[in-house]
């Protein structure tokens, strides 16, 4: 089950695997599957840092107001607030960016793809009669592997899938799906 849907990112939670989106009449069914970007593990640790450095600032206004009065524990609770909210906020901007940025999704009209090389921002869809064939690319010195899907028509038409993928098997396995819908269609 792909959630949400990777064309308009409208939740597909409680519908059939085999249906088509509500929003943007995108089909899928249980071969279909995503990929995105996850979140980094930096973004967690800046999280955690903050609310730890928020609770801190918070017990430490409780004990000045025993020793120092109200004004300054009252400053410092304020400073605690501003904190909170200022790493709610950047953790919220970042995971967003993060979830809703690249994509790349085996769906049963073809591979989507969004904010990847391929320059597009909006979602792409590329039809399974277009694709010839993937391959995992050798991407010496990258820390994420990339595929690069062939075109049919001009050898020279490619699209490099990058970025989305966790390992060599995440990208082993985008290949082998991609190769099983392309050849149903040649079928």
């Amino acid at each position: 089950m792909i959630d949400p849907c990777p064309r308009c990112d409208y939740s597909l939670t409680g519908l059939p695997v085999d249906h088509a989106c509500p929003e943007c009449g995108l089909r899928y069914d249980a071969g279909s599957r995503v990929w995105r970007v996850k979140l980094p593990k930096s973004l967690v640790a800046f999280g955690l840092i903050g609310g730890f450095g928020c609770l801190k600032m918070l017990f430490l206004a409780r004990d000045v107001y025993n020793t120092e009065g109200v004004a300054v524990a009252s400053f410092i609770y304020m400073l605690t607030m501003m904190l909170a909210v200022t790493v709610c906020w950047v953790m919220l901007c970042l995971r967003r960016a993060v979830t809703s940025g690249m994509i790349a999704a085996v769906v049963a009209e073809g591979i989507i793809v969004r904010g990847l090389a391929s320059g597009h921002l909006n979602p792409h869809t590329i039809a399974w009669d277009l694709i010839d064939s993937a391959v995992i690319k050798k991407t010496w010195g990258e820390r994420k592997p990339a595929v690069v899907l062939h075109l049919t028509g001009n050898a020279e038409d490619q699209v490099l899938v990058s970025g989305v993928f966790a390992d060599h098997q995440d990208a082993k396995c985008f290949v082998q799906l991609v190769h099983a819908r392309v050849n149903e269609v040649r079928k």
